[in-house]
């Protein structure tokens, strides 16, 4: 007789890309009214679908998001953080760039955008560690922009993406 738990926790699984334009500012998007994180600033970014990978839904949900074509450099992170209805919430973070596309706001979800020098993406940490809120989701975008600035990230190829769906 197994001893071992097998009721598994629920998770969300979520993908964004922290991206640059040929200036090397980062592109932060700002919530529409009426949704989670109204008015906040956040990566391009979302839930994973079924049968799809990290490195897809980044790509996808940046394309949704804005109209633009990114290319992913690096893997930032890979974050788990509880999740507010129960279970745990797992990012994948990457660095990338904007290659192409033409900006056009998904309206359920974006309201504008700003382009951030790394000097003031600083402030936007400064103030948000000072108690003003700005980021959507602090608990992931605080260390990744700090990240960002740092520079820091690893290969993409850390990841191994899957040919099909598993059975």
């Amino acid at each position: 007789m197994s001893t071992l738990n097998k009721n598994r926790l629920p998770s969300s699984v979520t993908s964004a890309i922290f991206a640059e334009d040929d200036n090397h500012r980062l592109l932060l998007l700002r919530r529409v009214e009426g949704i989670r994180g109204a008015g906040l600033l956040a990566p391009p970014g979302g839930g994973i679908l079924d049968g799809e990978d990290p490195i897809g839904a980044s790509l996808r949900e940046g394309k949704e998001e804005t109209g633009l074509d990114f290319r992913l450099t690096g893997l930032m992170a890979i974050i788990t953080v509880p999740h507010e209805s129960g279970g745990n919430r797992v990012g994948f973070v990457f660095r990338g760039l904007i290659v192409g596309g033409e900006m056009k706001y998904q309206e359920e979800e974006v309201v504008g955008h700003e382009f951030v020098t790394r000097e003031e993406a600083g402030g936007i940490l400064v103030a948000e560690l000072s108690g003003t809120k700005t980021l959507f989701m602090p608990q992931f975008n605080v260390l990744n922009i700090a990240d960002w600035i740092a520079d820091k990230s690893y290969p993409l190829e850390v990841l191994r993406r899957f040919a099909k769906k598993a059975p």
